[in-house]
């Protein structure tokens, strides 16, 4: 598709791609798939689920069992947050989903509201891909799972400073965290100027945060060019859209002297 403009043709910013039919045939395909994935992951059995050794999730529960105390129970506590960080995820992505599925139908059709809603959900997918990606061994996994939680610790405590809380109480929960992890025995990784970059268990480590811009890369390939960075415009209110910004600023517009 040329981006310049013929000379003399108006500025035409952005062209609305939709139409009715198309986004009422796009919500309803949108909840067929939230009502498929809710179904795949309902527990309808718990007592089965818990039976079902052969699962991941009860593998690595297994290997950490041959742990003698208290690091077995420590390093269980903090494996036992991957089952209530899918939770958290999930219903983020259903809300996501919903309000997407009601969104596209408004007149007129919105431009920029879907890519930001749509954005929401594909970090949580690839945040929850992250977390539990079947390939990766235990250590590896717990490592992620260290390295995030300490992320998130630091982000609280910046809140909490923000709302007026006073040093000490606002770092609580970093506190917490710091003090789990060592008793994890998660060894903190340093780079050559001393800041803190990740956690390591034995042989395995992770950074401390997911790039989600190279995680939705790797994780669709074969969908639009880095999809994740696409949305980012919409998401932070910036001319990011490539399309839009050459457009407006193309060599072919007539400026005033």
């Amino acid at each position: 598709m040329n981006d310049v403009m013929p000379e003399g043709e108006a500025i035409r910013l952005f062209t609305v791609p939709i139409t009715q039919e198309f986004a009422q045939e796009a919500a309803a395909i949108l909840a067929r798939f939230r009502e498929l994935a809710d179904e795949a992951l309902r527990v309808e059995d718990p007592e089965a689920f818990a039976r079902n050794t052969g699962s991941p999730f009860r593998t690595e529960a297994a290997e950490l069992d041959a742990l003698s105390e208290p690091l077995r129970s420590e390093r269980r506590n903090l494996h036992g947050m991957l089952l209530d960080t899918a939770n958290l995820t999930k219903d983020n992505a259903f809300d996501h989903v919903r309000a997407l599925e009601h969104d596209i139908l408004m007149q007129p059709p919105p431009v920029w509201s879907p890519l930001t809603l749509s954005r929401v959900v594909m970090e949580g997918v690839l945040f929850s891909e992250y977390l539990f990606d079947p390939t990766i061994p235990l250590n590896r996994r717990l490592a992620r799972l260290a390295g995030m939680w300490r992320t998130d610790a630091t982000y609280v405590q910046k809140q909490a400073e923000a709302h007026g809380q006073e040093p000490a109480e606002a770092a609580q929960m970093l506190t917490y965290v710091e003090d789990a992890l060592r008793k994890c025995q998660a060894t903190e990784q340093h780079n050559k100027h001393g800041k803190l970059i990740g956690y390591s268990f034995g042989s395995e480590s992770a950074a401390l945060d997911i790039n989600i811009t190279e995680r939705a890369a790797k994780a669709m390939p074969n969908w639009l060019p880095a999809p994740y960075r696409l949305t980012s415009g919409a998401a932070h209110n910036r001319p990011a859209a490539p399309r839009t910004w050459r457009v407006a600023t193309a060599s072919s517009v007539k400026r005033p002297p």
